[in-house]
């Protein structure tokens, strides 16, 4: 299992953050809307090509975000479930869950209910 960790700055305008690996080496930059609506985050690669767009879609009952992967055919949703106990998502078109707060980047992504990855942020000022 391949572990994430966001490296967010707190007071960074931008949301420009590093995704590193369990060695602490950048694996991929993300950067986020500073003032747009919707909210997105571009994924780069480590020569700054953008691989992937998260978007917050507004107007839903429940969260939902569109991710678009440059080389995946399909848009994909990931779709916040109701559910009393701690947060869930769904990644329609993957069959892919994810468990924990995508907000907090502090998250788990299950194949049939097993734990394929997990993604863990770390903020630093």
């Amino acid at each position: 299992m391949k572990h994430l960790l966001m490296r967010q700055h707190l007071f960074s305008l931008g949301g420009k953050f590093d995704i590193t690996d369990d060695s602490e080496n950048t694996r991929y930059t993300v950067s986020g809307s500073t003032f747009s609506i919707p909210k997105y985050f571009d994924i780069l690669d480590l020569n700054s090509i953008p691989i992937a767009r998260l978007t917050h879609q507004v107007f839903t009952f429940l969260p939902k975000f569109k991710l678009i992967i440059n080389e995946f055919p399909e848009e994909v949703e990931i779709i916040k479930r109701f559910s009393f106990l701690k947060p869930r998502y769904e990644i329609e078109g993957l069959g892919l869950s994810v468990e924990g707060n995508i907000w907090d980047m502090n998250f788990a992504i299950l194949q049939d209910g097993r734990e394929i990855g997990s993604v863990d942020q770390r903020r630093s000022l």
